[in-house]
């Protein structure tokens, strides 16, 4: 059986052999400098299921289903934001809910995303979206914004029609 120790080193991995067939991994050195997400916002039409949905499953939109084809197709993870989850993976599970991200809710989703955008260790995100200047998706814009800011996240953006 190999077994696996993940400890914090500033080195190269170090193989130590077990027996005649195994090794040991004591360091990994992994530096994930260069996290790249694509990201879209979720969607006001939602399946109703009672049980729990992957977001990806959970949310009825055809800009949804592009960005996670764009996603498949450049091999980058993608994250939805929502506005009551933050940022989330689109196979984490979500129930049903219908909560809009509007302009008094910024302040506390900003803290929220820092802590998501620190944990995923993001460095960059590739916006898809509609334009800012359509009123719903300003707040979208706004958090996504003021987050990456704090962080020195870089975003671009893809506009969609």
């Amino acid at each position: 059986m190999n077994k696996l120790t993940l400890l914090p080193a500033l080195s190269e991995p170090v193989l130590e052999r077990i027996d005649g067939s195994e090794y040991n991994i004591k360091y990994l050195y992994c530096l994930r400098s260069h996290m790249k997400y694509i990201c879209t916002t979720c969607s006001k039409e939602k399946r109703h299921d009672k049980a729990l949905l992957p977001a990806n499953q959970r949310y009825i939109s055809g800009r949804i289903s592009f960005v996670i084809s764009e996603s498949q197709r450049l091999s980058t993870s993608l994250l939805i934001l929502s506005g009551k989850y933050g940022l989330i993976d689109v196979e984490r599970e979500i129930p049903w809910y219908d909560q809009k991200l509007v302009a008094g809710d910024l302040e506390t989703l900003v803290n929220i995303l820092v802590k998501q955008l620190q944990d995923k260790q993001v460095s960059e995100i590739i916006f898809y979206g509609r334009s800012r200047e359509i009123p719903d998706w300003k707040p979208y814009y706004d958090v996504l914004e003021q987050s990456c800011r704090q962080l020195n996240v870089t975003i671009s953006y893809v506009y969609l029609s």
